[in-house]
């Protein structure tokens, strides 16, 4: 019997230079067991190897995997090193390189500048300069996505939509780009500017870029703005992605700001027929004496005997209008012409204190404010179910 010792595997050489183990996780650096040893070394190089990474994007040993070795260089980048970090991806930004290292430059940057103001300007000056090319702009829009653009920097964005516009319309990836951006960052834009902005998009000849503005559209759009989608010239050639945009602004909170007043006073007498008074009618601007509904609900007269009582509505879908006492004292005159036994006045903004204590002295006024409404709604349909959002 054989009682030779297997042959043990020669140790393996470690890397002695930075090429070496560059050459090493260019064949092992995907693979977990292999590779986690050599990104540690890498990393300990420090944010100082940024600059000799981005030149492997354009040398004569290129390195598959820059983009993975920045991203781990900066995020283990403490508080302290953040800055040279950001200041050394900075430098490479600029246009004396190759749009390959710039465009790896700019897609390094949220790592370790997402909330950097002065990252966003550096940005949008590079999207916005029409001496850049293409590619490095539509990446700069990119980036900008997955940052956080507050206050000017947000409204900048929204500004270069309206100002570029013909460029726009004639490099269609850089107005995918911009429109992709854009989509990420709605919430922080202003939604009436943008969606005014947004209208060449919707009718452009470009099909994706249609797709584009209708996502972005999906992507802020209140009620308001499914009208809009649905009369689209070339909607049937849309029709997945106008179901889909519909699908998720619907599945949002009702905005009761983004329906027209008409469309409101509807609201209201649905409303009003879920909390029990019966008879409901709309005007819906038949008539123009301060009378949007009317109802009836069931009460007790003087005698304590039941009855139903006539009730009359004003509707007013004011963003922060408050209601004044002037208002009040004509709507309660309304009341009285009408021979009704109560008023409602609905508002989705608030009232004056004058008009407060107006209806505290007439026993017939109920006032309804946006908050008391939005209260009233959860009680009845549940929690998120409506909201009063304003978006100038």
């Amino acid at each position: 019997m054989s009682t030779r010792k297997p042959r043990s595997k020669p140790a393996k050489k470690e890397p002695a230079t930075l090429d070496e183990l560059l050459e090493e996780l260019a064949i092992h650096g995907q693979n977990f067991i292999d590779g986690e040893p050599l990104w540690d070394k890498l990393v300990a190089y420090g944010v100082e190897l940024i600059p000799t990474l981005l030149e492997r994007t354009e040398g004569d040993k290129p390195f598959k995997l820059v983009d993975k070795a920045l991203q781990r260089i900066l995020e283990r980048t403490d508080p302290d090193t953040r800055g040279r970090a950001a200041r050394l991806l900075a430098e490479s930004i600029t246009g004396r390189f190759s749009p390959k290292r710039r465009m790896m430059a700019i897609q390094a940057l949220p790592h370790v500048s997402a909330k950097d103001a002065s990252a966003h300007n550096l940005l949008l000056h590079i999207a916005t300069d029409p001496t850049d090319p293409a590619e490095v702009r539509a990446a700069a829009f990119r980036t900008l996505a997955e940052m956080h653009p507050v206050g000017e920097q947000a409204e900048r964005l929204l500004s270069v939509l309206k100002l570029y516009e013909d460029e726009w319309s004639s490099d269609e990836k850089m107005c995918d780009a911009l429109l992709y951006c854009l989509r990420e960052h709605a919430p922080r834009l202003a939604g009436k500017k943008l969606l005014e902005d947004l209208e060449p998009f919707l009718t452009h000849e470009s099909e994706r870029i249609r797709r584009r503005a209708i996502e972005l559209l999906a992507a802020f759009g209140d009620v308001d703005t499914a009208e809009g989608l649905l009369a689209l010239p070339d909607a049937p050639s849309h029709r997945s992605e106008i179901f889909e945009a519909l699908k998720k602004i619907g599945s949002r909170p009702i905005n009761l700001l983004g329906l027209r007043p008409e469309a409101f006073e509807l609201f209201v007498g649905r409303w009003l027929r879920r909390s029990g008074h019966k008879k409901v009618k709309v005007e819906r601007y038949c008539r123009d004496d301060g009378v949007d509904a009317t109802s009836y609900k069931t009460g007790e007269n003087a005698s304590g005997e039941e009855m139903l009582q006539k009730w009359v509505v004003q509707c007013k879908r004011y963003s922060s209008k408050a209601i004044d006492e002037e208002t009040l004292r004509q709507f309660a005159e309304t009341v009285s012409a009408q021979e009704a036994h109560f008023g409602l006045f609905v508002t989705t903004s608030d009232f004056t204190a004058g008009a407060v204590d107006f209806a505290r002295r007439d026993k017939r006024l109920e006032l309804v404010s946006g908050k008391e409404l939005l209260r009233r709604l959860q009680a009845l349909f549940g929690a998120e179910r409506y909201s009063i959002r304003v978006r100038e």
